[in-house]
């Protein structure tokens, strides 16, 4: 039997790719810090992956300069025309640390995630969509960060702020980003759909986005022979067949699959599975190794994306997760 999480696992993934660095310099026109010293804050947003269906999120902020006896406020601020959510870090001219979430109901919740290091005043929040320190709206639901991207991202250091990001989309956890930087991604603005092969295996991840489907299907067809469709529906049901000649059957050997579906505020339908590289049937075999398939994704019978001769190997965009090693790289030499 084959964990969930074994199927996106099972490739290698720079940890860069699931973490977005925020940088408020001295001189406020420059984008990031050179170094520790004319740097006032720093934030990162980091999504941590609890199988194939959970993320959880650690927003880490940095104040850098702290003076004995001079109070010090850092925060991290989500916040759109409508409601403003904060996550706040201070030092009292006395010394005391304190950490608090405000949600855009104005709640406040103290949190005890604070401490100062090395002269750097330091909070950290880690949370699940369940967590009351999860981003709440006024009227006290959630925020889908999946889905949301109508809120500017600002840092602000004592009476110092900065706009860092004018919306949500390069998150890592918007539509699904840090999987996006992992793996080759297909399925257009609706879909995610990733692959990756092991020794073994071809492992498969389907996601819906919102307007959310009952019913999901991939079809893969080889131009030079050999076709395989999956259905995922939302009652549970799943549903693979191979076509070797002109006879379809029932997928021999299926290793692994996993559907699950969620309805708001988090609205989410996702399908996990696992199959043998080489497909035996009665009539014959594909080798899914090297072959080229064109991909069709269909949506409660409708066809909704196409997209021709796609390998299965499940192939990085390496210069995206470069780029961000490159952040991660620049806050550590500030933490040290």
């Amino acid at each position: 039997m084959i964990n969930p999480s074994d199927c996106l696992a099972s490739k290698s993934c720079s940890p860069s790719c699931f973490t977005s660095v925020f940088s408020l310099a001295n001189d406020t026109r420059k984008s990031e810090c050179a170094s520790r010293v004319n740097c006032l804050a720093q934030a990162t947003f980091h999504v941590i992956q609890r199988g194939s269906f959970e993320e959880e999120v650690n927003i880490t902020v940095v104040g850098y300069g702290l003076k004995h006896g001079v109070e010090r406020t850092i925060a991290f601020t989500l916040n759109n025309t409508h409601e403003q959510i904060e996550y706040l870090c201070q030092m009292t001219g006395q010394g005391k640390l304190q950490a608090m979430v405000i949600q855009g109901s104005k709640s406040n919740f103290p949190t005890n995630e604070v401490r100062n290091v090395s002269g750097a005043l330091i909070c950290q929040w880690t949370f699940g969509k369940d967590d009351y320190k999860w981003p709440t709206h006024a009227n006290y639901s959630k925020i889908n960060l999946l889905e949301a991207r109508n809120y500017q991202i600002s840092l602000r250091s004592d009476n110092v702020t900065k706009v860092v990001a004018r919306d949500l989309s390069k998150l890592p956890i918007y539509r699904m980003n840090f999987l996006r930087c992992c793996y080759k991604p297909h399925g257009g603005l609706n879909y995610l759909f990733i692959s990756n092969q092991t020794t073994h295996d071809t492992n498969f991840y389907l996601q819906a986005f919102p307007p959310i489907p009952k019913t999901m299907q991939v079809n893969l067809v080889n131009p030079k022979g050999g076709e395989f469709r999956i259905i995922c529906n939302s009652s549970n049901a799943f549903n693979a067949s191979v076509k070797v000649g002109s006879r379809w059957a029932p997928m021999r050997d299926l290793r692994f699959y996993e559907i699950v579906k969620r309805e708001a505020p988090f609205p989410d339908f996702r399908c996990v599975w696992s199959q043998p590289l080489k497909l035996v049937e009665s009539s014959g075999s594909i080798d899914t190794r090297n072959g080229r398939y064109n991909l069709e994704i269909m949506s409660d019978g409708k066809s909704t994306y196409r997209e021709p001769t796609i390998g299965l190997h499940g192939a990085s965009h390496s210069l995206f997760a470069s780029f961000t090693l490159i952040l991660i790289s620049v806050l550590f030499h500030l933490l040290v």
